[in-house]
């Protein structure tokens, strides 16, 4: 079970005679908290349990102290060259006439 601050469920929840809508905060009243091996989610009203399952709800935010330290990404073996490329172009046949002045084609004369 993951205590739960924050639910929102893709209908609104009528739950012990009230409306409760479709955002649920962990607050006075209603408690919330995720099952992970049945897959519903468990809302709390003036002691009485409902079950939602996992299809009705959104998203959840686990409450701070249920969540997961960080783990470090693992270190590559191979870095990548981080070098910038100085022109990603190709040139073509007109590459002179961008060059500026004196850069053109001269004529066999």
């Amino acid at each position: 079970m993951i205590k739960v601050e924050f639910a929102e469920l893709h209908a609104p929840l009528f739950h012990g005679g009230k409306n409760h809508g479709v955002k649920l905060f962990n607050k006075d009243e209603v408690g919330l908290e995720y099952d992970r091996v049945e897959k519903e989610l468990i809302v709390t009203y003036k002691g009485k349990p409902t079950h939602l399952p996992s299809t009705s709800v959104q998203s959840y935010t686990p409450a701070t102290e249920n969540v997961a330290p960080v783990v470090p990404l693992p270190q590559v073996s191979h870095p990548q060259d981080t070098r910038r490329i100085k022109s990603a172009q190709v040139s073509g046949p007109h590459d002179h006439v961008f060059q500026g002045e004196g850069a053109g084609k001269k004529k066999d004369r």
